[in-house]
């Protein structure tokens, strides 16, 4: 049984793939934002930088960004010359080798024959075709959440993702746990 995050998840099959990858921790992040900031003109706070770079990466469109993209390719190429990656790349480089590298994808897919994701109406994009991928071929996969709790959509979550979820796995169907035992019934 493999139990995890996302992140988890990714980072541990990417690391059996190439043991040599290494992760970016937060404080060398803010020391890397700080540095480019400096030599890109960027006014933004060391934590709004890394923000503005983890929307980029996930398609978040942000209007008011005043995140430029110099600075944002300096971030990206200080990552590959350092051969580490942040925690928005353990997703992106998962999915990119899987959908490149059909052997390694094909063992992954071996590995996970049944998929639990728990408070799936607060995945992104990138999170549901990790998840997409992991449950092929078989799709035995088992969501749970609440689509009246979805509340990550500034970090890219998409409600749709469980509002259609029926739609794109055709044989699914939906179990609704009515009863809470945890509160009274005047909170419900």
């Amino acid at each position: 049984m493999t139990i995890g995050t996302f992140h988890a998840i990714s980072l541990q099959l990417l690391t059996e793939q190439n043991p040599t990858i290494a992760l970016l921790d937060a404080y060398d992040a803010r020391e890397i934002a700080e540095e480019i900031m400096k030599t890109h003109d960027c006014k933004l706070s060391p934590t709004a930088f890394l923000q503005e770079v983890s929307r980029k990466k996930n398609g978040i469109a942000a209007e008011d960004s005043t995140l430029s993209s110099e600075a944002f390719d300096a971030y990206q190429e200080y990552l590959c010359t350092a051969q580490v990656l942040d925690f928005d790349d353990l997703l992106i480089q998962a999915l990119e080798m899987a959908e490149t590298e059909v052997d390694k994808h094909a063992k992954w897919q071996k590995r996970f024959h049944y998929l639990l994701v728990d408070e799936f109406q607060d995945i992104n994009r990138i999170q549901y075709e990790v998840v997409k991928m992991m449950a092929l071929p078989e799709n035995n996969l088992f969501i749970v959440g609440d689509d009246d709790q979805s509340i990550y959509r500034f970090r890219g979550a998409n409600i749709e993702n469980i509002l259609n979820f029926e739609k794109q796995y055709t044989g699914a169907r939906t179990i609704r746990l009515e009863q809470n035992y945890r509160s009274t019934q005047n909170i419900l």
